[in-house]
């Protein structure tokens, strides 16, 4: 009775122990699975936050290159502003009352179809001044000096 009492109680003592074996087993197999899900968290924490620094570039670069083009833009419409400003300042100059009386006589002597009569003198004559004989007189000159020349 004392040997069946005596392999009973191994018996409890070995599967004490199996069942000790088995608990540190499953103990280190559940360590072993949170430090892997840690690794991954980690993983997917460094993938995500590269993602974020990458968008964030990527919205940078964007940024700047809409400054640039913007920049440039303005730099363009500036310098076209500039030229118009400029060309118009050139025209104020250009539309003298006597620039513009220039080039109504280089355009009568440009004229060859001039056709000779009483009204020729008229012509010549700037309906808005009346001291500009002198002119007048001088612009008949140049014109008739240009005809001679024709002959």
């Amino acid at each position: 009775n004392y040997e069946l009492m005596e392999s009973e109680k191994t018996k409890l003592l070995i599967s004490q122990q199996t069942q000790k074996v088995v608990e540190k087993e499953a103990e280190t197999e559940r360590i072993k699975a949170v430090i892997e899900a840690e690794k991954v968290a980690q993983v997917a924490e460094i993938k995500f936050g590269q993602k974020i620094m990458e968008k964030e570039t990527e919205k940078k670069i964007s940024e700047i290159e809409d400054d640039a083009f913007l920049a440039r833009q303005k730099a363009k419409a500036d310098a076209e502003f500039y030229t118009s400003q400029r060309a118009a300042e050139a025209n104020k100059l250009k539309l003298t009352p006597e620039y513009l009386q220039l080039m109504k006589y280089k355009a009568i002597a440009a004229n060859s179809k001039i056709y000779f009569g009483n009204d020729i003198p008229q012509m010549f004559v700037d309906s808005g001044s009346a001291g500009s004989s002198i002119k007048t007189n001088a612009a008949l000159d140049i014109v008739g000096e240009q005809f001679l020349d024709l002959d």
